[in-house]
């Protein structure tokens, strides 16, 4: 939440409304009595401290002249000392014209804000337009009172009521002359006040047993599990009280949560047993009668701290428009939201050692569940081959080794569904590959190039290697074909050579070259569990002095690979 979201800045009509008709002035006062009561008492400071109960207050302003009355409320010290000092603070970045916080009229959210950077603006406008919950008017004299219940904390976005602060507050008053404009301020009184709080509210101890006293009567749920979240008006959930939405601290992420009119409805749908480090829940918010604002993913430390939160569904919704969200929670903290119909990209989001959680992309779900970090993946030949929108084949070729002059590759090569992230096939092979004076500059992926059986599902995987060098030049292509069964990609074809070029130079001008390719179709029958392949082969070599052609010859030879035990071997045909 952004520092002011919820606050309008003040400009002009501050200057324009000083000298309100609405308002008789005496010019011969412009001092301030501020007292602050609660109970019906007034608060009488014992060496500039007033200590309250954990509840709420009234801030009373009397006066005869209207004023421009800034205050700054922070449970940082710095500007009050100052204040108490008597140094000049008018000038001070509190109260300079960029960061004044100006609220709605007559505080319907009975609350005051706190922020150490800036300073609130309680003005007054007319009879019916003040910062004031009530103004009251008799022989001249006006009274202003300001009923606090809630603290809008914009330093740590926070919306919290006065029962659960656990800090000492204070308040720096200025009463300014704005004759000029806001930026040219000058000092009229200063009132600063500390407020300190009895030990009759919540303490920071207090709040961890509250929290979980609270938590063991959710229902816990143990991952892996699928959740299909259907919000319609008709969702059944158990409001937390207002003692519970802040033991929670749910303020922090919903900055209405205790403003009037607002009507925010919170329940715990359950809990993710996914850590012993933190706990994790599920948090169900309605706003009004008929609105769902849908769910949220919330992290607490053991203290009941809140550390992280997100957003899983976000819905108005009526009973003729319903949406289901599935939620699917993993054993590796992966939690996948995506569309019941499959219609919307996933949201991938991931829960951390410490409790943060983030948003991820498909490679990185993948590199998780299987347990690869991002540095031991050689990126150069990682791809993704997209399917379908429910199908995506991913070759993450990882590292197994890595010395100067040779790294040692390990394959994972995997057919997934990108809507939920799950792993539905898998071909894995440590030390797959090796490149050391021979490079591998590609592997490209295929989808069913061919059809080896009447129902049959193949990825095939093109290697392209290479040596270039001063006076010889090698490049290859070998082919490796695996077949889907079920839940394993079965390899039936390894590195077949289906390209093949050599050149070698001399220091006399002759250039050899022999380049052979191979084209594989397959051949249908009913002896073998996959269709034989028939191999044309075909071979170029050349000789070339000085740049002219010296000897030349083609063949062409055909050949049959047929599936014995598990894989194709060759069968030559004369």
């Amino acid at each position: 939440m952004n520092k002011y979201s919820f606050i309008i800045l003040l400009c002009l009509i501050v200057i324009s409304c000083k000298k309100s008709t609405d308002i008789a002035i005496d010019s011969n006062s412009n001092q301030v009595n501020i007292s602050i009561q609660q109970n019906g008492k007034v608060i009488t400071p014992i060496n500039g401290t007033i200590t309250l109960d954990k509840e709420a207050f009234e801030i009373v302003f009397s006066y005869t002249d209207q004023n421009y009355i800034l205050v700054n409320a922070s449970f940082n010290n710095e500007l009050w000392t100052l204040a108490s000092i008597n140094a000049p603070i008018t000038m001070q970045p509190q109260f300079a014209y960029g960061n004044f916080i100006a609220e709605t009229f007559n505080n319907p959210e009975r609350s005051m804000y706190v922020s150490q950077s800036g300073s609130s603006a309680w003005l007054q406008t007319s009879k019916e337009k003040h910062g004031f919950n009530s103004l009251e008017s008799n022989n001249g004299i006006y009274e202003g009172t300001r009923i606090i219940e809630n603290i809008f904390d914009l330093d740590q976005s926070q919306n919290i009521e006065v029962q659960f602060i656990d800090q000492s507050m204070y308040l720096v008053f200025l009463i300014a002359d704005l004759e000029n404009d806001l930026a040219d301020k000058k000092e009229v009184q200063r009132v600063f006040i500390k407020i300190e709080w009895k030990e009759n509210g919540l303490t920071h101890e207090s709040l961890s047993s509250h929290f979980h006293t609270l938590i063991k009567s959710v229902p816990i749920k143990q991952a892996p599990f699928i959740d299909s979240l259907s919000f319609r008006n008709d969702i059944k959930m158990i409001n937390l009280t207002k003692k519970e939405l802040n033991t929670l601290q749910l303020g922090k992420i919903y900055p209405n949560l205790f403003t009037a009119g607002y009507q925010y409805n919170c329940g715990i749908a359950y809990n993710l047993d996914m850590s012993r480090d933190f706990k994790t829940l599920i948090v169900h918010t309605r706003i009004g009668e008929g609105q769902i604002l849908g769910s949220i993913l919330v992290t607490y430390d053991l203290n009941g701290k809140l550390i992280d939160h997100q957003q899983i569904v976000f819905e108005e919704t009526t009973m003729d428009n319903s949406i289901t969200i599935n939620l699917k929670v993993e054993d590796n903290r992966l939690l996948t939201k995506y569309l019941s119909d499959n219609f919307e990209d996933p949201q991938f989001l991931k829960i951390d050692d410490q409790g943060k959680i983030r948003t991820i992309y498909l490679n990185e779900v993948l590199l998780t569940k299987l347990g690869i970090a991002k540095d031991e993946v050689y990126e150069d030949l990682l791809s993704f081959v997209e399917v379908s929108n429910s199908k995506t084949i991913a070759l993450i070729p990882g590292i197994n080794k890595q010395v100067v002059d040779q790294t040692d590759l390990d394959v994972y090569l995997l057919i997934v569904n990108p809507l939920t992230g799950a792993i539905e096939s898998t071909f894995i092979e440590k030390k797959r590959w090796i490149m050391d004076a021979i490079d591998i500059t590609a592997i490209e992926v295929e989808y069913n190039p061919y059809r080896i059986a009447p129902d049959s599902e193949t990825i095939g995987l093109k290697v392209y290697r290479q040596v270039d060098r001063s006076f010889n030049l090698y490049r290859s292509n070998e082919y490796n074909l695996l077949v889907r069964k079920g839940e394993e990609l079965q390899e039936v074809m390894r590195d077949y050579e289906i390209d093949y070029y050599f050149e070698e130079k001399d220091d006399h001008g002759k250039s050899t070259s022999i380049h052979t390719t191979r084209t594989l179709q397959p051949i249908e029958n009913d002896i073998t569990p996959y269709y034989n392949l028939e191999v044309t082969t075909k071979t170029i070599e050349k000789i070339t002095k000085d740049g002219e052609l010296d000897y030349f010859d083609k063949k062409e030879l055909f050949e049959y690979l047929k599936y014995q035990a598990g894989t194709y071997v060759k069968d030559t045909v004369e």
